[in-house]
């Protein structure tokens, strides 16, 4: 897999631009030992608050222009809100509190906006990172990433060998 072109969208007011530019330097070099090539790559850096998700998602589509991003990248400060994929999930308590929502299914998630916005709205491939795991960027933590990156930009993780 190549990334050329990425961006990082910020949403938290605890980490300085020259933090996320470590972390994202960190990624870089980890993702390329999993096999995604980062050489050359250009990365811009945005920062937003968690109310601008979707002006700021399509001002970093509007400022790549006729150049295609191949991966945004999210720091989000916590798993709550609709930011963070399926984590608005409700579990009913009750028989009776499902009757009471009939037709409405056991458990409620809703999707988040990062991902609904970059890869259904404007056709941008996501990864989301939590602030605590930034902070840390552990080498573990790095790996998990970068596998992830490597398989959303089209690379392999794995590779059968050949049955004789």
């Amino acid at each position: 897999a190549k990334v050329g072109i990425w961006a990082c969208v910020n949403f938290c007011n605890e980490l300085t631009e020259d933090q996320v530019r470590i972390f994202c330097g960190k990624l870089s070099e980890m993702s390329s030992t999993t096999g995604v090539n980062f050489n050359g790559a250009k990365l811009k850096i945005f920062h937003a608050r968690s109310d601008q998700v979707e002006a700021k998602l399509r001002e970093v589509r509007q400022q790549a222009g006729n150049m295609k991003i191949d991966l945004v990248l999210a720091i989000l400060p916590n798993k709550n809100g609709s930011l963070y994929g399926n984590v608005s999930c409700r579990r009913f308590d009750s028989f009776a509190d499902v009757i009471m929502t009939y037709p409405m299914p056991d458990v409620i998630c809703s999707t988040g906006d990062i991902k609904r916005i970059c890869e259904t709205d404007i056709g941008l491939m996501s990864q989301c990172c939590l602030l605590k795991n930034v902070e840390k960027s552990s080498p573990q933590f790095l790996a998990n990433v970068a596998l992830k990156i490597n398989a959303k930009c089209g690379g392999r993780n794995s590779v059968f060998a050949d049955i004789p």
